[in-house]
């Protein structure tokens, strides 16, 4: 059986009815909410014709709401992702040549973009009194 949807099952029934729509079952409201009917096409194929409902309405807008949060969230990440990356780039990409200094530095990033401050500072080695100037 396929089932149609409409939002005025009751309307389209007197409309196709109108028009020499035979229906097995007119238009009901079972305990659970909405309203339908049934009928036959000419080749006995069997239809329902079922109705929205304030139900089927709230379901929808939830759908619609989590479908929305689910954007917001993968939007969220993807900004995440490209701040993960600009501030990775704040950082020297190669540390200069030093020849009588033998240093390194690392850079390990949090799983979030946060707003700590770091810098690389250069200074001069004064050879005569064996310190930075």
């Amino acid at each position: 059986m396929i089932t149609l949807i409409t939002e005025d099952v009751e309307a389209k029934y007197r409309e196709w009815s109108e028009q020499g729509g035979k229906f097995s079952i007119s238009p009901q409201t079972p305990e659970w909410g909405g309203v339908f009917c049934g009928f036959e096409d000419v080749d006995g194929n069997l239809f329902a014709l079922a109705g929205f409902d304030d139900v089927t309405r709230a379901i929808e807008e939830r759908c619609r709401e989590f479908a929305a949060r689910l954007e917001a969230e993968r939007r969220a990440a993807q900004e995440l992702a490209i701040a993960k990356q600009v501030q990775a780039r704040l950082f020297p990409q190669r540390l200069p040549q030093a020849a009588m200094l033998d240093y390194a530095g690392v850079c390990i990033p949090a799983r979030a973009v946060g707003g700590a401050y770091a810098t690389l500072f250069y200074a001069d080695y004064d050879a005569n009194s064996g310190g930075l100037r």
